[in-house]
């Protein structure tokens, strides 16, 4: 991904970016070293990445809850104006109960808000909220996961390769495959 020296002169925004990349990798150890330099350069959304980073790895649980405490308002002040990865964040602590009580509606209110701000992370999931009816997976995929994927999503494009993968369309999961590989 990046060599050393730039993790190090980066900003406190790329470290965030780059520790959500390595978040959603499973690189802990590498996730929360940018998270906490981010964070003590004053990237609020950072604060939100060392929880998940220390939860994710079945670590300390009472710094996590003490680091979202300090997180919630921050970050809600930041999504009321109009930060979109901000009101993802928040979507994210109300679908799972992490640092704010959970409430389903309050999680898609929080995404809807973040995808109309352009993040595809919102979208897939609000597409994985969707897909959890069977009923509705198509539409999610259609909806939601395409999107997603096309906006760059790690994640969505996975999923989307899955899904074409079970319904046997080698090439269009080989498409999405490769495009989350690229990344």
């Amino acid at each position: 991904m990046t060599d050393r020296k730039e993790n190090q002169t980066g900003s406190p925004a790329s470290r965030y970016q780059k520790g959500r990349y390595c978040l959603d990798r499973g690189r802990l150890g590498e996730a929360e070293r940018l998270f906490r330099e981010g964070a003590a350069l004053g990237e609020v959304k950072c604060l939100y990445g060392i929880a998940a980073s220390l939860l994710a790895a079945d670590r300390d649980a009472e710094e996590a809850v003490a680091v979202l405490r300090e997180a919630i308002p921050k970050i809600e002040r930041l999504a009321e104006e109009g930060d979109g990865e901000a009101c993802f964040l928040l979507g994210r602590c109300r679908e799972t109960g992490c640092g704010l009580p959970p409430d389903r509606g309050e999680a898609i209110a929080w995404y809807r808000r973040a995808a109309d701000l352009g993040s595809g992370d919102a979208l897939f999931n609000l597409g994985c909220l969707m897909a959890e009816d069977p009923a509705f997976l198509d539409k999610a995929v259609q909806t939601f996961f395409l999107p997603a994927a096309e906006a760059g999503s790690y994640s969505a494009q996975m999923a989307v390769g899955y899904y074409y993968e079970q319904r046997h369309d080698e090439a269009r999961a080989r498409t999405w495959y490769e495009a989350a590989a690229a990344d």
